[in-house]
């Protein structure tokens, strides 16, 4: 994971403040996010908020 204060992301706010981002991902058997035939798989969601949780801690603490 990239986490750097000096790579724009965001509009620029990693210029300003720590910055990251997290691309999720279901993996090749499901369609991408953008595709037409996707379907919000909420059963990630718990998996997806514990790595953004852990990751914001990383950067936080």
């Amino acid at each position: 994971m990239l986490v750097s204060p000096y790579v724009p992301l965001g509009g620029g706010v990693g210029w300003i403040a720590k910055a990251a981002m997290l691309c999720l991902e279901t993996g090749e058997e499901y369609a991408a996010q953008h595709n037409p035939d996707y379907d919000f798989l909420g059963d990630f969601t718990p998996i997806d908020a514990a790595i953004f949780e852990r990751n914001a801690l990383d950067v936080l603490v």
